[in-house]
């Protein structure tokens, strides 16, 4: 995109795409609709609640005349006794913008409504860990959000699964390593991320649907929520399997084993 002649907008971040633009692309649709209903409606002397568009065509309630969007956009609608027309392209304009968010109270740290909305959702993993290695093994894993509104099941189940990929690249191998304030791993030769071979195990993505008030059609944000319990999630299924609560991740296999090895676990 030439943002020299785009419009604005803020940053890829914060539900930016299915929830802020979908109600950008929502408005824009509603304003070309309206523009469209009401052509017609002067070109054909009637009222534009009278009027509405079906399948591409423009039908009229009162009078049964119908046009295609494609006549109205393309040829135009011809005035009485061909002189002239009416129509043409028409260019729909909407923008979006949650102006209803509230400050937070100073002495409380609570508002009114201080974000936009809450994507809820909640991981698990099934584990092994090798007592004489300290490596984890993921056998399955579920990540579960209510996703308000799936418009494309298919990329929210993809949403999911790769937030929880992310999730879990924090969790057991991501660390910036300092030397006197230096980054000593700075690049993706020494800066571990989980790839294809680190994620050989069943994810399940159910998702639940309880429209969002504000959202398009009832959608939510989901894309960036995955990531965040994975840390937990982890964390918990080791204490689960060895009693052993770790400081933070990465909860990489060298941290385990000595930490099952002051524990008296192993020799």
């Amino acid at each position: 995109v030439d943002t020299q002649y785009s419009p604005y907008e803020w940053q890829t971040v914060a539900s930016r795409l299915t929830w802020s633009m979908g109600n950008a692309v929502r408005n824009a649709a509603l304003d070309a609709r309206k523009q469209i209903l009401d052509v017609v409606a002067q070109a054909w002397h009637e009222n534009a609640e009278d009027l509405d568009i079906v399948n591409g065509i423009v039908v009229s309630y009162k009078t049964e005349q119908e046009t295609s969007l494609k006549n109205i956009a393309i040829y135009g609608i011809p005035k009485e006794n061909d002189q002239g027309w009416f129509g043409g392209p028409i260019i729909g304009r909407g923008n979006f913008m949650p102006s209803y968010v509230t400050g937070l109270d100073p002495e409380t740290g609570q508002g009114t409504r201080s974000v936009v909305h809450y994507t809820t959702g909640c991981e698990a993993l099934d584990i092994e860990i090798d007592k004489n290695t300290g490596k984890i093994t993921v056998l399955r894993a579920a990540a579960a959000f209510d996703v308000g509104h799936a418009i494309n099941p298919t990329l929210v189940k993809s949403q999911i699964e790769g937030g929880f990929v992310q999730g879990l690249s924090s969790a057991m191998f991501e660390e910036i390593m300092l030397r006197k304030g230096v980054m000593i791993n700075p690049s993706f030769v020494d800066y571990r991320i989980a790839t294809a071979p680190d994620v050989d195990f069943p994810i399940e993505t159910p998702f639940v649907e309880v429209p969002q008030d504000d959202g398009p059609w009832g959608a939510r944000g989901v894309g960036e929520h995955p990531m965040v319990p994975t840390i937990a999630a982890l964390g918990n299924a080791i204490y689960n399997a060895t009693g052993l609560r770790l400081p933070g991740p990465p909860y990489s296999a060298e941290k385990i084993y000595l930490a099952m090895q002051d524990a008296g676990m192993v020799k």
